[in-house]
């Protein structure tokens, strides 16, 4: 089977003629796989895709945010050198944050995927909406419980309970953010992210209804029009004078 350097670079596509970007990283969560975004793959042919998974045989010894940066940079060192966005879900959101308009991501925006940047509210502890397909919520449930013990269970336990606001509050111009709608609309969504009005000011927020925490699955085409208008307004603020 091929490992993740392996098959990230098989799933590379060519970049859409005449746009002239770098490509788009992806970055799973905790405990997740790349497969999280195959059905968002389909409709963003054209893009130059990079899909990134975790190396399990070491991720047991990584007990920090760091240890995975480090890694990336190491890793997809040329692919983030050219990227044009980090989409990054969950904990890989923090790690956008981390890489994008800066050392190993310079050119790139950060967006964030149900990426929790302070101990979740109730309202965002829902990991499926209602509405999500038996098989999606199964599949995604099986895949976090043989990944996990795979992973450091004190850092999956700070990830649910620290603040990484700071993460946002220092990350290089506007940052693109999505998140599942629970059932909710945008307004409910949106305050109980409760983020404060400075961090408001630099993101350019999406809420995907009909979903939850893995809204590229729920509603793969809600999600990829959300991502593309992020990305189109986010290239709008990168021209302003």
């Amino acid at each position: 089977m091929a490992g993740p350097l392996e098959k990230t670079e098989a799933m590379a596509r060519p970049p859409r003629e005449g746009m002239g970007e770098g490509p788009m990283v992806f970055l799973p969560g905790f405990a997740c796989r790349s497969w999280v975004w195959e059905k968002c793959m389909p409709l963003l042919r054209g893009r130059e895709v990079v899909l990134v998974d975790w190396p399990e045989d070491q991720t047991p010894g990584w007990r920090t945010l760091q240890d995975y940066a480090d890694w990336l940079a190491s890793a997809r060192g040329p692919a983030l050198a050219r990227a044009s966005a980090v989409v990054g879900h969950s904990m890989g959101g923090l790690l956008a944050l981390m890489l994008s308009g800066r050392g190993a991501a310079p050119r790139a925006r950060a967006v964030l995927v149900d990426a929790h940047l302070s101990p979740a509210a109730p309202f965002y502890r829902t990991t499926f909406a209602p509405s999500t397909d038996e098989a999606v919520r199964r599949r995604g449930i099986e895949m976090v419980r043989q990944a996990l013990p795979r992973y450091d269970p004190l850092l999956g336990q700070r990830l649910k309970t620290e603040s990484f606001l700071n993460l946002a509050e220092d990350a290089v111009g506007a940052f693109g953010a999505i998140y599942g709608g629970r059932g909710s609309g945008e307004e409910e969504a949106s305050a109980n992210l409760r983020w404060p009005e400075r961090l408001r000011k630099k993101a350019i927020l999406r809420i995907v209804p009909n979903s939850a925490h893995f809204p590229m699955l729920e509603t793969p085409e809600s999600f990829v029009a959300a991502l593309e208008g992020i990305l189109s307004a986010l290239r709008g603020y990168d021209s302003r004078p």
